[in-house]
């Protein structure tokens, strides 16, 4: 009688299993071909291209020397807006455009740094610090897997993140972090203001 009733319960846990309507039917995308996915990234493209445009022009060597001497990352930044327009006129508003943005930005960190307190400054500072240091080479959040624009401290009006950072990235989106607290705010979401 035992083995009877452990043969159906056996029966039954098969069946089950060999149901399919009880999982979901997926689609699969097809893997593209090797070619299209091992493609160099167009950044590594326009780098080469800024760094030969640096070589034989004096002027656009001049512009790069000039933004890289407030911070090496900004010879990206302006290689990237410079490449989209392509037209060496615009070169000295591109660079004043760079430059006007970087001070702006060093501004609105210096009110931000003034208003912490000393604890909360130096925690903040270190949280930045720590944080720019496990990004990537190509600056990509290990949490996210996107491309971080900048690393602030943060002093705005959620009051938990006080003395903590916020993350921009590429897409818009931002991100504010203290200690083990995580808050995302999708692109457009201006509410950590």
């Amino acid at each position: 009688i035992i083995a009877a009733i452990l043969k159906d319960k056996n029966a039954k846990v098969q069946d089950d299993f060999r149901r399919t309507d009880a999982f979901p039917v997926r689609q699969f995308q097809p893997v593209p071909p090797a070619a299209e996915w091992q493609k160099p990234s167009t950044d590594t493209e326009e780098l080469r291209k800024w760094s030969v445009l640096k070589e034989v022009d004096p002027e656009i060597l001049a512009a790069s020397q000039r933004v890289i001497q407030l911070d090496p990352k900004l010879d990206s930044v302006l290689a990237g807006k410079y490449l989209t327009l392509n037209d060496k006129q615009y070169l000295q508003s591109i660079t004043d455009i760079v430059v006007q943005a970087f001070d702006k930005k060093k501004a609105d960190e210096k009110a931000v740094l003034a208003t912490l307190s000393v604890e909360a400054l130096e925690t903040a500072q270190r949280s930045k610090r720590l944080y720019e240091m496990s990004l990537g080479a190509d600056r990509i959040a290990p949490e996210t897997g996107t491309r971080v624009e900048s690393v602030e401290i943060y002093d705005g009006s959620w009051v938990a993140f006080k003395g903590g950072i916020r993350l921009v990235f590429e897409d818009g989106r931002n991100m504010l972090m203290r200690n083990s607290m995580r808050r995302d705010f999708a692109p457009g979401d201006h509410r950590w203001k």
